[in-house]
Order: C-alpha cells, then sequence, then structure tokens
C-alpha cells in the first residue's frame, strides 16, 4: 500500500506540472476562441521536472508523461470540453496496470 501511495504521489506531480498548461490552454482559448494547436501557439513552455518527463499540447488537449516514479512510466491525457464559455477537463492515464498508482481524478 506504501508503494502505491509513493508512486501515486509522483504520478501527481507530473499533473500538477501539466496545471500550468491547462491554465495556457484555458487563456488561449478564451482570448482567441479556438483551441491552441501545439506549446508555442498557448504561450507555453515545458520544463522537466523530477518525475514528470514531458507535457505537450496539440489541438488543446494536453499530454503528461511520468518519469522515475517507481513504476512504470504513465501518460495522462487532460481532454479539454468547452461548453457555455466553460472548459471542463476530463482526464485518462495509461501505462499503469495498478490504478491505485494513478492519482483519483484520472482513474
Amino acid at each position: 500500500a506504501y508503494q502505491n501511495y509513493t508512486i501515486r504521489t509522483k504520478n501527481g506531480e507530473c499533473l500538477s506540472v501539466a496545471a500550468a498548461a491547462k491554465l495556457a490552454v484555458s487563456e488561449t482559448f478564451q482570448d482567441t476562441g479556438t483551441m491552441p494547436a501545439d506549446p508555442t501557439a498557448a504561450g507555453y513552455a515545458f520544463t522537466p521536472s523530477k518525475y514528470c518527463a514531458e507535457v505537450d499540447i496539440a489541438a488543446g488537449i494536453i499530454t503528461a508523461t511520468t518519469q522515475d516514479t517507481g513504476g512504470p512510466d504513465v501518460t495522462f491525457t487532460l481532454t479539454p470540453d468547452e461548453q457555455d464559455g466553460r472548459i471542463d477537463w476530463a482526464c485518462t492515464a495509461a501505462g499503469a496496470s495498478n490504478t491505485a498508482q494513478i492519482p483519483g481524478q484520472c482513474r
């Protein structure tokens, strides 16, 4: 149980890093009315962290990939859903067979 907790926490760090990309996508959408095609269009620049290898933006969809968590690398996909001027985010995770290692918001 402790191992699952520590891996889940490290995976969660990558989602926290991706929060800046969510903000960039949201602001770009509010300003232009369209989802940004890539990180540059969103005004977003990623710097890798200890547990987050990559955060990318493509057509408003954000992918965040973990590294060195003690478990398998996980790729989170954050998909925007715009309704009535606001954006809701759906999160899915791929790469981990043990859902106890995935933060609750992406299970």
